[in-house]
């Protein structure tokens, strides 16, 4: 028969519980974005396969990862997305220097007839002193 020393030494061979794994590796694994208990049992292997129940840090959401089909689709949006805004800006830049040259072209135009109105005032002043002369 066994005596209670030898009981005592075979629970010694034993390995330690999952809970006492736990415990001893709760402090000693790196951050990977999961709680210490997780990152733990996780690295053990401890057969936790759902990943409904990961544990993430607090404040983190944990959302469904899109098929590679919608995320390829929400990719290509956003880069059709990118160049209809591109090509908008164009558009609109050269829209406003388009508006800016005719602008410009006005002025010189109203420079240009202001200074011939003043020609022509200064024309009929003269030809009217001359018509009174003449009479």
């Amino acid at each position: 028969m066994r005596d209670e020393s030898d009981e005592s030494d075979s629970d010694s061979d034993q390995p330690p519980s999952k809970s006492q794994k736990e415990r001893e590796c709760i402090h000693t694994r790196p951050s990977t974005g999961l709680l210490p208990a997780r990152a733990c049992l996780i690295s053990l292997g401890c057969g936790l396969t759902d990943p409904h129940h990961y544990l993430t840090e607090p404040g983190k959401k944990g959302t469904k990862r899109k098929s590679t089909g919608d995320e390829a689709r929400a990719v290509k949006r956003k880069e059709q997305n990118r160049a209809a805004q591109r090509a908008f800006r164009e558009r609109k830049e050269k829209h406003v220097r388009d508006l800016e040259d005719q602008v410009s072209a006005l002025e010189q135009k109203s420079t240009a007839q202001a200074t011939e109105n003043e020609n022509l005032r200064e024309l009929l002043g003269r030809l009217q002193n001359e018509n009174l002369m003449l009479k």
